[in-house]
């Protein structure tokens, strides 16, 4: 995994696959819960999975969590 500056943090990233993007973003559930589903689709799509912040070895994160905060990570994910 890669970590990809968005903004002040940083995002562990697997990029993989060719193909129309699908992007999982995890729930609060646990980091890595989306990768079976991703390792399914590879062949087909290109698969962008990432550990939001405060999972893995994504930046902690500061203060409370917020989805807003989560969806500008994830656009800002995809322009980078």
């Amino acid at each position: 995994m890669d970590l990809i500056r968005v903004g002040a943090a940083g995002l562990e990233v697997l990029d993989e696959g060719s193909g129309e993007p699908i992007v999982f973003i995890q729930t609060a559930l646990t980091a890595d819960e989306l990768f079976p589903v991703a390792d399914q689709l590879r062949d087909r799509f290109r698969t962008i999975v990432y550990h939001r912040r405060g999972y893995g070895n994504s930046t902690p994160i500061a203060g409370p969590g917020s989805i807003s905060l989560d969806a500008a990570d994830c656009s800002t994910l995809l322009e980078a």
